[in-house]
């Protein structure tokens, strides 16, 4: 539904059956949407398709019932009224040049993720059915506003707490090397907003992006009073403008939080639906056990739609699974190990981890080939011109997959797997300006992350690598002295997440697998839109964290005013101590590893 605003006061909205009410008792709405919205000012009217609250649907009722029903109104679950006042703004902006840096302005003088998760949490958490209908149906309203064609069955839609970013630049490797064009939509963004959008692997131009930032806008503006959708649903509606423009041959789109009632999960008949490791996160939305969360996640899947999913812990593949048979998905699929492809091909993105992401990835690619109305049989032909048609036997209705079908796997995919890039994970570079600091950033926030990163990390301290200036996933040998190395760790978090329970892995790793202590930690305050993301005590409790778990002397650790700050303190650890190598571990936050790479890369967009 459309949110609306009339002489500065917020319009209630509740849901009456199949239809939608909005209503407040102190102004009259100004603007009515036909075959949509119902109004207060035609509450009392002689409307034959509404349901009212009291079931009463007596055109003729007195003054005495119409305020009654305005009592009611006024008294449903305040969690509504609140979901829907809150995630928008007016335009407060106006526009001027129109190019590229207008654009980006224009986009963040809408209201920003932080702001919106914080203002309708709790709400969406504790009221899951009504917050999903009603963000759903107003994404749904959206989407037709903006000229979205949703009856478009080329998407690939991926949800996860672990390894979805990297599952969907995985997939849109493999099918653009498959001969396709590709649209790709992830979240969040490190440095500029275009890398959400992702077009045949390259950022969108800042042409195409600013025209269709603008070209919404002016739809929004001309709606008279309209509340503008928040920063993530609007670049998810600029998104599937851009890729509709484009005709692109698939659409790979990765849920932004959970899955249910999330801004990508619009498309009623996606390809194929795919769900990566689950773990703990975002709690303060999408609930507190892995069960919870996993009732979100499996929100993506489709009736007589295929879906796959990888091995979970036992709770949650029992709550997706159920849900994949109550909503007569095609059967859902648990994917075979990365080994049964007969794939010799080398993952460029670091990790055992990606062997389990890499499973998902092929099986995602090969059911959309199967199943996208833009591969036509000629194209399957030549792709799997070595299987003597066995791919033939795969129907996409049974989502009878079997890894064997499909062997020999098309050249494409090996190529694919070898030449992904997903900055920010796992990520190992080198700068000019530090030749002997080795930077390791990985974007993990979560426990379960927390433990492949560390595991990473552990490997890294055992290893040398060159004093390459470009960025290095690769490198290195096993003659590293620790005596000639120095330690630095860049960590905080944001979300209310747990630290201890972060870092607790690294103390196990320190503690029982020799891996060597950090020498320094550096905690950087995390800010967006001018606003601490946490409150003002945090960062000494973190400081009180790395201390404990990571054996680091206090006097070693520092809480600076963000991470630029930071890598300045580390340059001049480094410069005084010349013929020592360090090597830096950045991690905790998304946030803390863009604004790392955007400083270390001197890139202003």
């Amino acid at each position: 539904m459309l949110l609306l605003k009339t002489r500065n006061h917020i319009i209630k909205s509740i849901k009456l059956k199949n239809h939608t009410c909005f209503t407040n008792s102190i102004s009259t709405p100004t603007i009515v949407k036909k075959n949509c919205l119902f109004l207060y000012n035609s509450f009392s009217s002689s409307s034959n398709n509404i349901s009212y609250i009291n079931n009463n649907n007596n055109n003729n009722s007195s003054s005495n019932n119409n305020n009654n029903n305005k009592s009611k109104i006024n008294n449903i679950q305040e969690t509504k009224s609140r979901m829907i006042g809150s995630p928008g703004i007016q335009a407060m902006y106006q526009p001027t040049k129109r190019d590229y840096e207008d654009s980006l302005n224009a986009l963040y003088s809408l209201q920003s993720n932080v702001s919106t998760i914080q203002s309708w949490s709790q709400t969406r958490k504790v009221n899951k059915i009504d917050t999903t209908h009603l963000l759903m149906d107003e994404m749904t309203e959206l989407c037709q506003l903006v000229n979205i064609n949703l009856d478009d069955r080329t998407v690939i839609h991926v949800a996860g707490t672990k390894g979805k970013g990297s599952t969907c630049s995985m997939v849109e490797s493999i099918i653009r090397n498959s001969g396709f064009t590709t649209g790709m939509f992830t979240s969040p963004h490190l440095i500029s907003p275009r890398e959400r959008i992702k077009i045949n692997g390259e950022m969108v131009s800042k042409e195409l992006f600013a025209k269709h930032v603008f070209a919404c806008w002016d739809i929004f503006s001309a709606q008279q009073g309209m509340i503008f959708p928040p920063f993530f649903k609007y670049i998810t509606l600029v998104a599937m403008r851009i890729f509709q423009e484009l005709k692109l041959d698939c659409k790979i789109l990765e849920v932004g939080i959970g899955g249910r009632a999330d801004s990508t999960n619009v498309f009623p008949r996606p390809a194929v639906t795919g769900i990566t490791a689950l773990g703990f996160d975002h709690m303060n939305v999408l609930g507190d056990t892995l069960p919870e969360i996993a009732y979100e996640k499996a929100g993506i899947m489709k009736p007589e739609c295929p879906a796959f999913t990888v091995e979970q812990r036992a709770d949650a593949m029992e709550v997706v699974a159920s849900y994949a048979q109550q909503i007569k998905s095609s059967p859902l699929v648990v994917t075979p190990n990365y080994e049964s492809y007969l794939l010799n091909a080398k993952i460029a993105l670091e990790g055992e981890h990606q062997k389990q992401n890499s499973s998902i990835a092929i099986a995602l690619c090969i059911v959309w080939l199967m199943n996208s109305p833009t591969v036509s049989d000629s194209q399957r032909q030549s792709l799997f011109s070595e299987n003597q048609q066995q791919w033939r036997q795969y129907d996409a209705k049974l989502n009878n997959y079997r890894p064997e079908l499909f062997l020999p796997l098309p050249e494409s995919f090996a190529r694919g797997l070898a030449t992904v890039r997903w900055p920010g994970r796992a990520q190992h570079f080198v700068s000019l300006d530090l030749p002997n600091v080795d930077f390791f950033l990985d974007g993990a926030h979560t426990p379960e992350s927390a433990e492949i990163c560390s595991h990473w990390w552990s490997q890294k301290t055992t290893s040398t690598t060159n004093n390459s200036t470009v960025e290095d996933n690769n490198n290195g040998s096993n003659n590293n002295n620790n005596n000639n190395t120095g330690y630095i760790l860049v960590y905080n978090s944001t979300g209310g997440r747990d630290p201890n329970l972060f870092l607790e892995p690294f103390s196990k790793s320190i503690r029982l697998d020799g891996t060597p202590s950090f020498n320094y930690a550096f905690v950087p305050i995390i800010s967006a839109d001018g606003k601490q993301f946490n409150t003002q005590d945090w960062e000494q409790t973190v400081t009180n964290c790395i201390a404990k778990q990571c054996q680091v002397d206090p006097t070693n650790i520092s809480i600076t005013n963000d991470t630029s700050c930071a890598i300045e303190h580390i340059q001049q650890i480094s410069q005084a101590q010349p013929n020592k190598r360090f090597k830096v571990l950045i991690t905790g936050s998304l946030y803390i590893v863009g604004s790392s790479l955007k400083y270390l890369t001197k890139s202003s967009d």
